[in-house]
């Protein structure tokens, strides 16, 4: 998750996929959207607005996160 200091929908996600994470185990990076890399993969993903998600390296989407989206998501990436 590519996030931004003050942040409200960063915060939002990391709440939501926190929440996802006590059903399932996740691992979850967090990485500033000021650094290197959050530059470098908000261009790659052409990022809207934060906070960018990817799940296994793949985008999942921007800013308000989807609790049962997100969970679909998981599940297809868990079957693939």
């Amino acid at each position: 998750m590519v996030t931004s200091p003050g942040c409200h929908l960063c915060e939002l996600a990391k709440d939501t996929i926190a929440a996802i994470g006590v059903d399932q185990p996740l691992e979850v990076r967090i990485v500033d959207l000021m650094s290197p890399e959050g530059t470098e993969l908000a261009r790659t993903y052409r990022m809207s607005f934060p906070p960018l998600v990817l799940i296994d390296g793949e985008l999942h989407g921007f800013g308000r996160i989807s609790e049962k989206k997100f969970r679909r998501a998981l599940a297809e990436a868990v079957e693939s």
